[in-house]
């Protein structure tokens, strides 16, 4: 972390990777010079001890032998304060380079940025120099240059000291040039700055053999009566259980279901874990390595240091960077932290005036700081383990069907009969699909029967608002679902996604449910719901499609690194919080690719394996059986980052010069797609929906080979769009409210549909989605629930109400509720034509 920080912050100054390889090592060997100039003054000690004693020990082991003389060298050792394992004092240095050379080597061999980089002479960062050409051979330069620099600085260092401590250092460099000679040149550039500024300090510190023993008489390793080690300890173990166990603990309790991947399952507990040993390892690890080599006065100075910080801590923690909004399971929040210059004032004023009043307490009353720490420390830890309690219930009390054979989760389609399936990708954007067939042509005839219905409108802008609709009709709109204030929001919800599947499958149809957003209103979906329809097989599609766990382990560790990040970031003060999260990579080198991709989300991984797989989860019966199916997938909700021109998956994405930010459909309009969210990152959201278009039309092709395409009706419908965007000026409210989040994909191809995909105008919502699926296949349907008929009588008898709301959030109480609450944006109505702004009308929330 110390390595990545530093050479992501400094490529950000200097756009030079080799430049950003050079300051990282200086920074490295800034931080750690009091240690290294406290190792070289022990060293120095143990030296002159050596020097002083030797004339006697060579005495001892001249007279005596065997085990008398080993009594006596104890005894002499024992008089003169001095253990034979005070011999390892010498090797100190080497001791603390070597977490950092593998630190180093690890994170310089797989930093993929690196790759074709040039510094200098050096063409390739990630590739041996091979500067010199010998008769057909590649010699690396840089490791010899490497080489010479350490053999210099040791001779310097070397002056005066005994045979075998000149040996150690010359073997020492010459074992550092037989291992890193085959080594990409960053990583030998990285030690080679190491080497030069230890020849630089060992030629600024150089003393003479009197100063060193000067300097040693004047040292005391007692502690001051005002250093108490009770103290530092106490310290160190606040900073580790508030960052380490009690802040991710909090973020994981509010929703452990969503850290958990059913393919490659771990209890989220993990992320509390490694967070709590990365924590142990910073502030008991390496403090305490600077805390015992310290001296009595630099050990009071941390002992303060840690008092002080531990307040800033949790004044920060408890009372500031508060209500940020909504945070992802990769610890980033919908809109980036920023604050006002008040803010941040105010912060500082409170946290000067704290370390004031605390710095008082620490000189009038030192005794009671540990009682203070012991009281702090054990309020964190009740926390903690409240929270870890109460995700062990959540993870437990889950549900996790895990495939026990190649069947299990499959849906069935029919050759003879008639199949009817409902697609919901949530957040699909309308008006990217012109753009989509106009930039793949090809797309036209895949989507061979489809109509597309640009002239649709979501109820609202959220999937709690837009859903209901979809599954259940108009009866479940928001206004609709108001009305009903004596049953919760859950109920009405779940009864929703509940219609068609409990219609299809009385009346015959093998239906498959997966992933009905929110069942039971819970984020990984309560399929419990469907318990009273015994016909009906509901399942997450997650454990019913093949996946790359590489792409899981890669996600999870990062996510394990941000983990501890975001413990920093919300223990730092106010000014510092948006550099900490950095644009929500939290210093990532990885991200500073040429497009700054921002990696691969599990969530999207898992929506892209889903769709990718819709065609192995089909199971043909050549039989006279008529089927239904509904999936929802989060592929353009979740997007990432994809590799153009063919919108692949990749982990190093570079689309230099590939992305222009815009696209046309075939009438020239232009379409902006390179859109920054209110999240501060720019929206993927186009490449999200392109990828499950090409993935659909795959799956398409598997239904025409297997002879199920011409009799299946397949509806491809949104909950609602992305109400971040503001894509089409023409639903752009004098406001500032941006409508585009209410205009939702609609796509239906009907049985035996045939052509090239075609257009309608005809004014649509996503609760028109039930109607289309049961047209013409059963009679009158009535809702099983309500005994009201499903049709589309409430689109033409009124305006459609659409709430701009955000308050997308009741699921938290949804069991409570029994109203949407929408007092916090306004609400429109529209008729007709969406895109004829005089079709659009202010209005209060309608009444219930």
């Amino acid at each position: 972390l110390l390595l990545e920080i530093s050479f992501t912050i400094i490529w950000k100054i200097t756009d030079n990777p080799g430049l950003a390889i050079i300051g990282m090592s200086i920074v490295v060997n800034l931080l750690l010079l009091p240690l290294y100039k406290r190792a070289d003054l022990l060293q120095s000690e143990e030296r002159i001890k050596q020097e002083n004693m030797k004339n006697w020990v060579a005495h001892i082991k001249k007279v005596f032998h065997g085990d008398e003389k080993v009594m006596m060298l104890s005894a002499y050792y024992r008089k003169q304060g001095y253990h034979p394992l005070y011999s390892l004092r010498s090797s100190i240095s080497l001791f603390l380079q070597i977490p950092f050379f593998i630190a180093a080597y690890h994170f310089l061999t797989h930093l993929n940025m690196l790759i074709g980089a040039s510094f200098c002479f050096i063409s390739d960062l990630s590739k041996p120099d091979q500067l010199l050409h010998l008769n057909g051979m590649d010699i690396n330069v840089l490791p010899f240059l490497m080489t010479l620099i350490n053999i210099i600085s040791s001779l310097i260092y070397s002056h005066g000291l005994r045979l075998r401590e000149n040996l150690q250092l010359y073997v020492l460099a010459f074992l550092f040039l037989f291992l890193l000679y085959p080594s990409p040149s960053g990583l030998v550039l990285y030690w080679t700055t190491n080497n030069l500024f230890s020849l630089v300090k060992n030629i600024l510190m150089t003393n003479t053999h009197s100063e060193i023993k000067e300097l040693i008489s004047n040292e005391h390793y007692t502690d001051s009566p005002n250093v108490n080690n009770s103290l530092f300890w106490s310290g160190v173990l606040l900073l580790t259980v508030l960052t380490g166990l009690l802040i991710p603990s909090a973020v994981v309790v509010s929703s452990p279901l969503e850290f958990i991947e059913p393919n490659a399952y771990k209890n989220p507990l993990q992320y509390v874990i490694s967070t709590l040993c990365i924590s142990s390892g910073l502030f008991i690890l390496w403090i305490s390595i600077f805390y015992s080599l310290a001296s009595s006065k630099q050990k009071k100075g941390i002992c303060l240091s840690l008092w002080l910080l531990s307040g800033i801590a949790l004044i920060d923690y408890l009372f500031f960077g508060k209500d940020l909004g909504i945070i992802s399971t990769e610890l980033s929040y919908d809109s980036a932290p920023t604050f006002t210059v008040s803010q941040c004032l105010t912060n500082v004023l409170i946290l000067i005036l704290a370390c004031a009043v605390m710095f008082l307490i620490w000189h009038k009353n030192i005794k009671l700081l540990p009682f203070i720490f012991g009281v702090l420390i054990m309020s964190m830890l009740i926390m903690s383990l409240y929270n870890i309690a109460r995700i062990e219930r959540s993870v437990s009390s889950a549900n996790y069907d895990i495939a026990a054979d190649s069947n299990y989760g499959k849906y069935t389609l029919s050759t003879k009969g008639k199949n009817v399936i409902v697609i919901m990708i949530d957040s699909a954007i309308s008006s990217y699909v012109p753009c989509i067939m106009n930039e793949k042509p090809e797309l036209q005839e895949k989507f061979s029967g489809f109509v597309f219905y640009p002239n649709t409108v979501s109820s609202g802008m959220h999937t709690v608002f837009g859903a209901p609709g979809l599954f259940g009709g108009y009866e479940y709109t928001v206004p609709e679902i108001n009305k009903r204030s004596n049953e919760t929001l859950m109920a009405k919800h779940n009864e929703a996604l509940k219609v068609m599947p409990k219609i299809f499958s009385d009346h015959g149809y093998l239906t498959t449910v997966y992933d009905p957003p929110y069942a039971g209103y819970q984020e990984w979906p309560d399929l419990s719901i469907y318990d009273d329809l015994p016909s009906v097989n509901a399942y997450h599609s997650s454990n019913s499609h093949p996946f790359d766990p590489s792409y899981y382990s890669i996600v999870e560790n990062r996510r394990k690194r941000s983990f501890f990040m975001f413990s920093i970031f919300k223990i730092s003060p106010l000014i510092l919080q948006p550099y900490i999260y950095d644009e929500r990579t939290y210093s990532e080198a990885q991200y500073l690719s040429a497009d700054e991709s921002y990696g691969l989300p599990v969530n999207f991984l898992n929506s892209y394996y889903v769709m990718d797989s819709l065609g192995d989860m089909m199971d043909i019966q050549d039989k006279d059986v008529n089927t239904f199916m509904t999936i929802d997938n989060d592929i353009v909700h979740d997007p990432a980052e994809l590799q153009l021109p063919d919108y692949t998956l990749s982990l190093a994405v570079n689309n230099t010069g590939l992305e222009p930010g815009y696209r046309m459909d075939s009438n020239g309009n232009r379409i902006n797609i390179d859109v920054v969210t209110e999240g501060g990152a720019p929206s993927m959201n186009y490449p999200a929906e392109m990828l499950a278009f090409l993935l659909l039309s795959k799956w398409f092709d598997q239904l025409k080979e297997q002879q199920v395409y011409d009799n299946t009706r397949i509806i491809i419908v949104a909950d609602h769009s992305n109400p971040e965007l503001s894509i089409l000026p023409v639903l752009q409210q004098e406001n500032g409210i941006s409508l585009d989040g209410a205009n939702p994909l609609l796509m239906y191809k009907d049985f035996n549909a045939s052509g090239n995909l075609t257009t309608s105008d005809e004014f649509m919502t996503n609760a028109d989605t039930p109607s289309l699926a049961l047209e013409d296949i059963i009679k009158d349907p009535i809702n099983p629930y309500t005994g009201n008929p499903i049709d589309t009588h409430e689109k033409h008898s009124h305006d459609q109400y659409i709430t701009t709301s955000w308050n997308w959030d009741a699921v938290l109480d949804g069991n409570k509720m029994t109203k949407f609450d929408t007092s916090d944006r306004a609400w429109y109505s529209v008729h007709d034509n969406i895109f004829d702004k005089s079709n659009w009308t202010q209005i209060p929330e309608p009444s219930s």
